[in-house]
């Protein structure tokens, strides 16, 4: 039994193209009409598209190399000093850890809660409500009654309805405004970008969004080394009050002409003036230890060096008109090319 073959002529296939090109550019009515509607649907994209202001800041986190830890650790070992954390100190900022600590609940609703400009009691939140996301689209706020985040931080009486709509305002921000990445994927530079309707809003959240992790990055990284440096300088102005007290003592007990038969009298002299000694010597040591702490200190002072801030006028990511109305003619010609072809097969 053969089988059936189909062959392709390729002057029937040029033929039928021809008439469905005819066809086509004679039904002038339809592609003027599904023009007109695909322009008119762009033109109502375009009043509803809101404009999205992008924000990019890069930064990097350069640490210190080398470290005295264990030869100051051996020094001030004797005073009670641990210094042993000095130089091995777990970096929370590596790796993945920098993009988690710049979505962290407590940085994001600080600045979220942060004076938005000098001119007015309203805090970022409020714009962020009232610009951006409209609060009636946020079941915690009333349109007749919205809820007001004027004067109000982190450390005031908690309040149930703003503390909820806090907290949905955070998710949406981070799950929708921010986006922090490498610059380049083998690289070291980190890029932070924030998106929102609002240019002055994009703008002040990243300057204060890295400002808040700056400041955490600096506390976390010499805590453990400043809270030493504190101790020691205690210890330091503690020796140096009891050094002035026992010149003092030991200049007092000096006997001048001592008779050679009374030769005991000079002894609460020589006393005091060993102690005096002695507590010299440690407080000379201990000056030391709090020097060589404040070079180890500067020494191991990490680097967060900001390369690029955002600058006006930011980014608006928002399609311009002529690009809309381009489109529109585009797929306003694709669309009435498939109904055309479609009609034309079925006929």
């Amino acid at each position: 039994m053969e089988a059936n073959s189909t062959t392709f002529n390729l002057g029937d296939i040029i033929s039928k193209a021809s008439v469905f090109i005819k066809y086509y550019l004679a039904s002038f009515k339809l592609i003027f009409l599904t023009i007109f509607c695909s322009l008119l649907f762009s033109l109502l994209y375009f009043v509803w598209e809101k404009p999205s202001y992008q924000s990019d800041a890069t930064f990097v986190l350069m640490e210190s190399g080398g470290s005295k830890g264990g030869s100051l650790a051996s020094l001030t070992s004797q005073f009670g000093i641990d210094l042993g954390g000095l130089g091995g100190q777990s970096n929370v900022f590596s790796g993945d850890n920098i993009y988690d600590i710049f979505k962290s609940k407590t940085i994001v609703e600080k600045v979220l809660l942060s004076k938005y400009d000098t001119s007015s009691n309203k805090n970022l939140i409020d714009v962020y409500l009232d610009n951006l996301y409209k609060r009636r689209f946020l079941k915690f706020a009333e349109v007749k009654n919205p809820i007001s985040f004027e004067n109000y931080t982190l450390e005031s009486v908690p309040d149930r309805k703003k503390d909820s709509l806090l907290d949905v305002v955070y998710n949406l921000v981070v799950n929708s405004n921010i986006v922090i990445d490498k610059l380049n994927k083998k690289g070291s530079i980190i890029k932070l970008t924030v998106t929102s309707r609002d240019e002055k809003f994009s703008k002040i959240f990243t300057e204060r969004l890295l400002d808040e992790v700056k400041k955490l990055y600096f506390r976390i990284k010499t805590s453990n080394t400043q809270e030493n440096i504190n101790k020691l300088q205690f210890k330091a102005d503690s020796l140096e009050s009891i050094l002035t007290s026992k010149s003092i003592k030991t200049a007092n007990t000096q006997v001048i002409n001592v008779n050679p038969a009374l030769r005991s009298v000079a002894v609460p002299g020589e006393l005091n003036q060993k102690n005096l000694t002695i507590v010299m010597t440690i407080y000379g040591e201990v000056i030391k230890n709090l020097e060589l702490s404040k070079m180890t200190q500067a020494q191991q002072t990490p680097i967060f060096q900001l390369l690029d801030m955002p600058k006006y006028p930011l980014y608006n990511s928002k399609l311009r008109l002529k690009n809309i109305l381009l489109l529109g003619v585009f797929f306003g010609l694709i669309f009435s090319l498939v109904i055309s072809f479609t009609k034309f097969v079925i006929k």
